[in-house]
């Protein structure tokens, strides 16, 4: 397996985790959605605006584009669920569309103004990920709506358990 396939399933499992939980989000209203929370950075919102915005900032990294070039997006500017989901849609479809552009070479390069590679960049992705769904799933479990696993070898699997 190249590292192209490696890093292509890697950004493939943090999309559809996070498509995953935007299905267990969606039903709980915009209120909750929005609600302050006292742990981290605060409300469900804040999470998926800050998911967003990393994943995008880092994008515009690796495309070569200068740090300052990039506008942190602010949970302010975006009050409902739709709205947010729509956003972060877009940025998850930009990210996986750059990916399958980049090769083997690409990935191992360190694009100007970075001291990382392009593939050390997209791994970090997927572990914040990981970090920030598993901060937002206890809240959504004490909004009362459900939960999932998020374990990458379930995305391997089919997002089922595996038959013994």
């Amino acid at each position: 397996m190249t590292i192209t396939q490696v890093i292509t399933q890697m950004i493939a499992y943090h999309h559809e985790a996070n498509r995953r939980l935007w299905q267990l989000i969606e039903p709980l209203g915009d209120d909750v959605f929005c609600r302050e929370h006292d742990y981290s950075i605060g409300s469900i919102r804040n999470h998926m605006v800050h998911l967003t915005s990393v994943d995008a900032g880092w994008l515009n990294g690796l495309r070569g584009n200068p740090r300052t070039s990039f506008v942190w997006l602010d949970a302010k500017d975006f009050p409902t669920i739709a709205l947010t989901k729509a956003r972060a849609d877009q940025g998850m479809y930009d990210l996986a569309q750059q990916v399958a552009r980049w090769s083997d070479d690409d990935l191992m390069q360190v694009p100007v103004g970075m001291n990382e590679s392009r593939w050390q960049v997209l791994v970090h992705l997927t572990t914040h990920g990981v970090d920030h769904r598993s901060q937002v799933l206890p809240l959504i479990h004490a909004a009362g709506g459900q939960t999932m696993p998020q374990d990458f070898i379930m995305h391997v699997w089919g997002w089922s358990l595996p038959r013994h």
